[in-house]
């Protein structure tokens, strides 16, 4: 994450999508889903990941726009906006690394009907595919992309992201139970831990630079 000479960020496609990914990714959402759905039937399960997806990717849209706009007429500047996610993503990388050496998981209420299963998906929406610093990192992708980003691949590539929850999300009880595929999911998940504790010390280092607190000339 790095800044122009014009102060916009320099955000290829390629840094949008590993930002996407590390933010409103399936890391966060696999666990929950699998130990809120173990006892429901394949039909129940499906039901409630692509309850989870189509509120997810509703919310998304619907907390970017309204951010967009807020941050204009409320005359939020990027840095203080980067700041302030920066500072979000790293305590949530923090606590997520320090959960590892925890035991034990978080009961989950298990749904029983369709009324349960939307209110199921709205609590894994929140803040588990809704994360604040990802609907932050959208609002800063969206009036920080440089003018030769196109805005249509973003949606595009925002969408990508919520296909990718709901195959997560979809095959959660066999990554949960499989003695190699968990594993492997832990060592990867434990990067993207370090990597976004790393985008979160980023981007509060480039939102001082914006916000003009270091001079860099």
């Amino acid at each position: 994450m790095a800044v122009e000479a014009d102060g916009t960020l320099s955000l290829g496609l390629s840094k949008i999508f590993t930002f996407f990914f590390l933010t409103l990714g399936p890391k966060a959402v696999i666990a929950p889903f699998a130990r809120s759905t173990a006892t429901l039937d394949p039909s129940a399960r499906r039901n409630g990941a692509l309850a989870t997806t189509g509120i997810s990717l509703a919310s998304i849209v619907i907390a970017a726009t309204i951010g967009v706009r807020v941050l204009t007429n409320w005359g939020i500047s990027t840095g203080a906006l980067l700041i302030a996610a920066g500072l979000i993503l790293f305590l949530v990388a923090l606590d997520s690394i320090r959960e590892q050496y925890e035991a034990g998981d978080k009961p989950v209420a298990t749904p029983d009907g369709d009324a349960s299963i939307r209110r199921l998906a709205s609590r894994l929406a929140f803040p588990y595919v809704v994360s604040p610093y990802g609907v932050a990192v959208v609002i800063l992708v969206l009036t920080s992309r440089p003018g030769f980003v196109p805005i249509t691949p973003i949606f595009a590539m925002l969408g990508g992201i919520m296909l990718l929850n709901l195959l997560a999300m979809l095959g959660a009880n066999r990554i949960a139970s499989s003695p190699y595929i968990a594993p492997a999911f832990a060592v990867v998940g434990a990067v993207l831990g370090v990597l976004q504790a790393a985008l979160g010390i980023q981007a509060i280092l480039v939102g001082v630079r914006l916000a003009g607190v270091v001079d860099t000339t």
